[in-house]
């Protein structure tokens, strides 16, 4: 039997998710004003033409500027380069670092705004591919990409769909040829299928407009697999596949992305039965 998400708990967990955050917050905050604090001292020695002690203080903004980077939220961070070999000389001789030209992120590059998203609560890989067979069977899924972390899941996915009668295809063990050869039959429609399986983004698809999250990844890998880089691109779902440890993940992708996720209930849908 499939479960729908009991209020209660979503609630419980998305309050913990919060205090978590907001303790990270406050860390950063700290990290921020003690950077202020080396600016300052920084100017205040550089008035005094104290050029020595100036720049034990930029190595010191080095070393709290790398540790403000290492918040574990999912997107890599460009941090202050070390001055062995990334440094310039100034008119006088004295050096300075040079930072490193910031990489575009993720979201500056995908967009979330066309994606429908949903999640559905489910607490072992059992019950995920449940889920998966019920969303078939109650015509929600009809063509889809899902999205694993590994190629093991890909392969042990595939083989369970196919077993239930489900159509379904994998890229992992195919080249770059092949790949293409698989999506312009995909576009052209002639290959019939019901879910193609993968682990890295898939560009070039057409006519498929619904994709599973089977596995949660971290924040930019996310969007990447799921957002467009088209404005032109119309509308389309994103079905997460959750556990309550990935549900709190999903709800700072939500808060970071300024994006709604909704809980699905499948119950409402013709097809679905309690077993």
């Amino acid at each position: 039997m499939v479960s729908t998400p009991n209020p209660n708990e979503l609630i419980d967990t998305l309050e913990e998710f919060l205090k978590e955050d907001l303790k990270s917050r406050q860390k950063e905050l700290k990290e921020i004003e003690s950077q202020l604090n080396e600016i300052e001292k920084y100017r205040q020695l550089k008035a005094k033409k104290d050029i020595g002690s100036a720049l034990k203080t930029v190595d010191n903004l080095r070393t709290v500027g790398t540790s403000s980077t290492s918040v574990n939220d999912g997107y890599e961070h460009d941090s202050i380069e070390s001055s062995h070999g990334n440094t310039t000389t100034g008119p006088s001789g004295t050096t300075r670092a040079r930072l490193k030209s910031p990489k575009p992120k993720p979201k500056d590059v995908y967009s979330l705004d066309k994606a429908k998203q949903f999640f559905l609560m489910a607490e072992t890989r059992n019950e995920k591919v449940e889920l998966i067979y019920t969303l078939f069977r109650c015509k929600i899924l009809q063509k889809c990409v899902i999205y694993c972390k590994s190629l093991e899941n890909v392969e042990n996915l595939t083989e369970s769909l196919v077993a239930e009668g489900i159509r379904a295809e994998n890229l992992i063990h195919k080249n770059s040829k092949q790949r293409q050869k698989v999506i312009e039959d995909i576009n052209a429609k002639r290959l019939p299928l019901d879910a193609l399986l993968t682990v890295r983004r898939i560009d070039g698809l057409r006519n498929i407009r619904q994709y599973i999250m089977y596995d949660l990844p971290t924040r930019d890998p996310y969007i990447k697999k799921v957002g467009s880089k088209s404005e032109n691109c119309g509308e389309y779902m994103v079905i997460n596949l959750v556990t309550k440890d990935e549900y709190k993940t999903l709800c700072s992708f939500s808060k970071y992305f300024d994006t709604r996720v909704l809980p699905m209930n499948i119950q409402l849908f013709p097809g679905h039965s309690e077993e």
